[in-house]
């Protein structure tokens, strides 16, 4: 069995860094996430962009 409590640690390059301070005003080095956080935010369960969520409806072959 897996162990979901393993953390996951991504080392920021100077560029990401520098991006994060100034987006934010701290200052990062590197992002821990523990393995079911990382795979909420690659696979999430639910599908929304901000306010929206996107539904697809499919129409009948007349177009109508």
């Amino acid at each position: 069995m897996e162990n979901l409590e393993a953390r996951i640690r991504i080392e920021l390059t100077d560029e990401q860094t520098q991006q994060i301070k100034k987006a934010s005003g701290q200052s990062v080095d590197a992002l821990e996430f523990s393995v079911q956080e990382l795979e909420e935010r690659i696979a999430p369960s639910g599908f929304t962009y901000g306010a929206i969520k996107w539904t697809y409806t499919p129409q009948d072959a007349s177009g109508a």
